[in-house]
């Protein structure tokens, strides 16, 4: 069985000691935080529209902190290594995301808080010891954005639609169910991981599970309707690109209830394509801007033991979206 570093495989407690690092090794992260030189960064493939480095740097200057948040795109199996470089000090922190975040999770020495329910991460930590920590912002992050889109919208006993299968769709079902909702509904183009999905989930939540694969009947009278794909990113208004999928998604928000609400984790365009079509149908809409931020307040403080306005990084995500960045 590999012992390295780098392996993926499962560490014992005297392996993860000998891949902390030396003792001399150990303090490099907390003293480059104390000196206000911070490296950060996200893994992700692919990573090129994210606006992370933006909302970080911004953050780290609101602090007084020196440093950079870099955006590495990287396969699967170039997970471990970077798990690696964290735990040794050579980074202060980094950010998981498509497709990598049920993977990462199984490279960290433990996990905390929902990631620990969920197996999913996005936020890797070195903590004190010297070990990897795993932790999921995104359930915060995306409850508090549906709290601020959709005040008045009736989701208490009501359907609630997740569209997506993968490690957003776990986080968007956890923060689901804190609105007790009658049924979650996980739909996805590929029924077994969507039944896989609700397999995982269904000790975890109070909340009936239930995996469709076709859309328009996970969204069927549903309250919220939470896209948790990449599905539309980057996308332009108007191209043929566009119009096609406008056309498809029409029908999946027209079923929703009448005073429903749609959530789309996807943030490019301003205006996505799945919050276009609820306007066409008269529902409400928000993309995945608000939560994007809060997730990142929260890693940004796990990072830094810092906290940060969530203005500051809004303000920064704004201008960069407004000037094409």
């Amino acid at each position: 069985m590999p012992t390295s570093c780098g392996s993926s495989s499962r560490r014992t407690p005297s392996t993860r000691a000998s891949c902390s690092g030396s003792s001399e090794q150990r303090p490099r992260a907390a003293e480059r935080v104390a000196s206000g030189a911070v490296e950060l960064g996200l893994l992700g493939r692919p990573v090129s529209h994210s606006l992370s480095p933006v909302l970080h740097e911004a953050a780290l200057g609101a602090v007084g902190l020196r440093g950079r948040y870099r955006l590495h795109d990287v396969g699967e199996g170039e997970l471990a290594g970077w798990v690696a470089r964290l735990r040794e000090g050579e980074v202060d922190g980094l950010n998981v995301t498509i497709p990598h975040k049920i993977a990462a999770a199984g490279l960290c020495d433990r996990l905390v808080g929902p990631a620990a329910a969920l197996g999913v991460v996005n936020t890797l930590a070195r903590g004190a010891d010297g070990q990897v920590e795993g932790s999921n912002t995104d359930v915060v992050g995306l409850r508090r954005a549906i709290a601020a889109a959709f005040p008045s919208t009736p989701i208490v006993g009501a359907p609630v639609c997740v569209i997506g299968a993968g490690g957003a769709a776990h986080a968007a079902v956890l923060a689901a169910a804190a609105f007790s909702p009658s049924q979650i509904r996980v739909a996805n183009r590929t029924a077994d991981r969507g039944r896989a999905l609700v397999s995982r989930l269904s000790s975890v939540v109070d909340v009936p599970l239930v995996a469709l694969s076709r859309f328009e009947d996970a969204a069927a009278g549903a309250a919220l309707l939470l896209q948790a794909t990449s599905y539309g990113m980057g996308l332009t208004p108007g191209s043929r690109e566009w119009e096609s999928a406008y056309d498809k998604l029409r029908p999946v928000v027209g079923a929703l209830g009448p005073a429903a609400g749609v959530m789309d984790l996807v943030y490019r365009p301003p205006v996505t394509v799945w919050c276009a079509a609820a306007h066409h149908a008269d529902k409400l809409a928000a993309a995945g801007l608000q939560m994007l931020v809060n997730q990142a307040v929260e890693s940004f403080g796990r990072w830094t033991g810092r906290r940060v306005d969530p203005g500051i990084m809004m303000t920064a995500a704004k201008e960069a979206l407004a000037t094409g960045r």
